[in-house]
């Protein structure tokens, strides 16, 4: 399958593109240059429409993972973050679907966040579900949640076959490492997790799995806390988690792989 991998360069985008390139042709698209000698690399923006077309063009699928990082908010004037944000994650997300509809594209997957729900995230002993009503306490989480739409208005109505795979806080096993000194003794904090593996591998399940014209789901990690409904995920494109976190613990299979509390 030929597959474009937008927003290629982040940490996520990077670990997608190694993992898919074992079986698949890729063209990688982000803002910042991409060194990778086994695919085809572009660098522009989403929100430049001849850029848009040049990418998807001969395409089977698209992984849309570019995002304005919403640590800009802190770098930039906030009229300027609103606007960047905007512009890459609606009107690059938008310019993509409607690409991808031109091109023939099979399959479009669209990384969204738990963000878009974190106004109100489950307190201890609660479960949060995919379709709960989402509502977020900052401009990047709502940016998702119209983004989402856009992408259940090309499935639906437009005809494009669609995932959005729904991201809990996407965690490095070094970054994990570092919480020692920080807040990993909160329990909540550990429920909210999802390995950067299992984030990858959803991906690829969602861009290969047969016969689904729309799904939504959240991908999070098999933890010890279950604040996180992920039967959605497993029912529509077959994904489980492997990794699982507690209290400074982290688990693989069932299997404690590392403890920060010794």
């Amino acid at each position: 399958m030929k597959i474009l991998v937008t927003g290629a360069a982040g940490q996520v985008g990077t670990k997608l593109y190694h993992d898919l390139a074992k079986d698949h042709e890729l063209r990688l698209l982000d803002a910042n240059p991409i060194d990778f000698s086994q695919a085809e690399t572009m660098q522009g923006s989403v929100t430049d429409w001849p850029t848009v077309q040049r990418a998807v063009k001969g395409m089977d699928a698209v992984a849309h993972l570019a995002i304005h990082h919403p640590i800009n908010v802190e770098r930039q004037p906030y009229h300027q973050y609103i606007q960047d944000d905007v512009d890459i994650g609606i009107k690059g997300t938008d310019m993509l679907l409607h690409a991808a509809k031109e091109n023939g594209i099979r399959r479009f997957v669209y990384t969204s966040s738990i963000n878009s729900h974190n106004k109100r995230l489950p307190d201890t002993g609660q479960m949060l579900h995919t379709e709960d009503e989402q509502l977020s306490n900052e401009h990047y989480g709502t940016v998702k949640w119209l983004a989402e739409e856009l992408c259940r208005h090309y499935a639906l109505v437009v005809g494009l076959s669609t995932v959005v795979v729904r991201f809990n806080s996407v965690t490095f096993p070094h970054q994990w490492h570092e919480m020692l000194h920080t807040d990993y003794n909160s329990s909540d904090y550990p429920a909210s997790r999802v390995h950067v593996e299992d984030a990858v591998r959803a991906v690829r399940m969602a861009l290969e799995k047969k016969d689904v014209q729309w799904a939504r789901c959240i991908i999070s990690g098999a933890n010890v806390s279950k604040s996180y409904d992920t039967e959605s995920a497993e029912k529509l494109i077959g994904f489980r988690a492997r990794y699982g976190f507690d209290t400074g613990k982290m688990f693989k299979d069932g299997k404690l792989i590392h403890d920060l509390s010794q």
